[in-house]
């Protein structure tokens, strides 16, 4: 009876540990297997009830922790914001959409901020007890991490904290676990752009010295809740809710790694429609009103082709400046007879949310001075400048020269600067750095950028039927281009795979990695790499 029961437990842990041992056609000594489908699985966790983006596995303790990542996964969590206690418009008009409070309002004096009913990342509810232990944080002098606002000396009790004089900010009041009380010295003052700091955990980092706790390169303090930047809606890992954005959060299940011959990727790409005609298209985002008014901010549209210039994430760009620039590119003479008589889609575009078209801003007015002098337009009593890049495929020459001469007519300066796709991408990178102000053109058929705008937006086949338009676009493609596709595409999923195993399939980093690569596809940041290759995303 004891032999018996010696045998069945080792045939049990033996089972277990084949039950346990990971089977993976995804990798086979790093090379992907010819005609086979590799499947990462990403799916995160999405809270039944709550408004964040909720990630977890990884980190310190098992938890999530950006403050202690990696500097490549610092990058990739770029998409990812902190959500401010207090959050302001372009036109400095407080918000509750990107903000932690619900309200914060001062009568008299006193400041009563009510809190969102959001998580951390463990599920345990951010509150006042976090705020306040955030707070102190700031005003420790020990604490070099982010960089106080002054205003918070305006709060009464805060100056003793600083000097030591005080273990409490007697100014600050916890009503309950949601709600709290602010006292101010000067009942006058604006507090709110001293509130715009992101809370961190109380519970996570209150037993650890202020020295661990380091500014994160343009992210907040510390852990957050997370939430998608705006902008990210118009990216290809935009979400597809008509309702509020944050509640209803569809999520990539799973990303489908091919390689197979130009008509497999046929059926593949269509089977992608969907997702790529939210983004581009005229569909869905159109109805939110949030991401409808950002959209707007930053859009044009050239016979159903777009154009979005945008800054830095947090920069101000300035509607008068936007409306004079486009106004010179007049879009009803411009585009309709291009239409008319070329009969050929190119399109005036920046798709990168962030980088591609730059317009110098005056950052401490909030109308510029504009002004012309001769037939020079001067900005703050600099003379305005724009350099048009593009390569020299189809029309872009052609398209570039109409567009200089509408600028010039209004005293803008312009500068073409024409390059391969190749060295555009360092002169971007070049330009960005310098803050220089750019409108690049591309030209959709010639492969300057992923193609989404042609099929699904901007068309000489918009009056075709979807089916129709997709075969016309597919036989348009080169066949000899191919194999070079397939070579870059091959070498891309490599490089995916081999990183993402690395760092953990299914942990948060992994996630993030991915999606930045999926980013870095879609979003037009390699503008000679991607011309058709097959992805095949599946919204859950």
């Amino acid at each position: 009876m004891q032999k018996l029961s010696k045998f069945l437990s080792i045939l049990i842990l033996v089972i277990f540990i084949i039950g346990c041992e990971r089977k993976s056609d995804i990798i086979d000594d790093g090379i992907i297997k010819k005609n086979t489908v590799n499947v990462i699985d990403i799916s995160e966790e999405i809270p039944a009830s709550k408004n964040i983006l909720k990630v977890v596995e990884n980190g310190i303790d098992g938890v999530f922790n950006p403050l202690y990542a990696i500097s490549d996964a610092d990058k990739t969590i770029s998409f990812l914001q902190f959500l401010p206690i207090v959050f302001k418009n372009r036109d400095l008009t407080y918000t509750t959409n990107n903000s932690l409070s619900t309200d914060f309002k001062n009568i008299n004096g006193n400041i009563r901020v009510r809190l969102r009913d959001i998580d951390w990342w463990d599920g345990s509810p951010v509150t006042s007890e976090d705020v306040l232990f955030s707070l102190k944080l700031l005003l420790d002098k020990n604490y070099t991490g982010v960089e106080r606002s002054s205003l918070l000396f305006n709060i009464e009790g805060a100056w003793d904290f600083y000097k030591n004089k005080s273990n409490e900010i007697s100014g600050f009041k916890i009503l309950d676990e949601k709600s709290f009380l602010i006292h101010l010295l000067n009942p006058n003052v604006e507090m709110d752009s001293a509130f715009n700091f992101r809370p961190i955990s109380k519970a996570y980092y209150g037993k650890g010295p202020i020295s661990d706790i380091r500014k994160l390169d343009d992210k907040p303090m510390g852990n957050g809740a997370y939430a998608l930047y705006n902008y990210e809606k118009l990216n290809f890992c935009s979400l597809r809710s008509k309702s509020n954005f944050y509640y209803n959060k569809p999520a990539i299940k799973n990303i489908f790694i091919r390689e197979e011959t130009l008509n497999d990727k046929k059926s593949e790409l269509y089977s992608g429609e969907a997702d790529i005609i939210d983004i581009y298209g005229n569909n869905d985002i159109r109805f939110d009103e949030t991401i409808r008014d950002n959209y707007n901010m930053f859009t044009v549209y050239e016979n159903n082709s777009t154009l979005l210039m945008n800054v830095p994430s947090g920069d101000l760009i300035d509607p008068i400046i936007r409306k004079f620039i486009f106004s010179a590119i007049d879009e009803e003479d411009f585009t309709t007879e291009r239409y008319k008589l070329l009969k050929y889609d190119v399109g005036i575009v920046s798709l990168s949310n962030r980088f591609y078209s730059k317009i110098e801003m005056p950052y401490d007015k909030i109308e510029p001075n504009l002004n012309k002098v001769g037939n020079t337009l001067f900005i703050n009593g600099k003379p305005f400048k724009i350099t048009l890049l593009y390569s020299n495929v189809g029309l872009n020459d052609f398209i570039a020269t109409r567009i200089e001469n509408k600028l010039k007519s209004i005293g803008i300066s312009v500068k073409k600067s024409i390059r391969t796709p190749e060295e555009i991408k360092k002169d971007i990178s070049v330009m960005r750095e310098e803050m220089a102000n750019v409108i690049y053109i591309s030209n959709f058929k010639n492969g300057d950028i992923p193609d989404y705008g042609l099929l699904y937006t901007g068309s000489e086949f918009m009056g075709a039927p979807q089916e129709n338009r997709f075969k016309q676009y597919v036989e348009s493609m080169e066949p000899m281009n191919v194999r070079k596709r397939i070579d870059k595409y091959r070498r891309f999923s490599e490089d995916l795979l081999e990183n993402a195993w690395v760092r953990g399939i299914g942990s948060p980093i992994a996630r993030t990695y991915i999606r930045a690569n999926l980013r870095y596809v879609f979003n037009s940041e390699n503008l000679s790499w991607y011309e058709g290759d097959v992805w095949n995303i599946s919204i859950q």
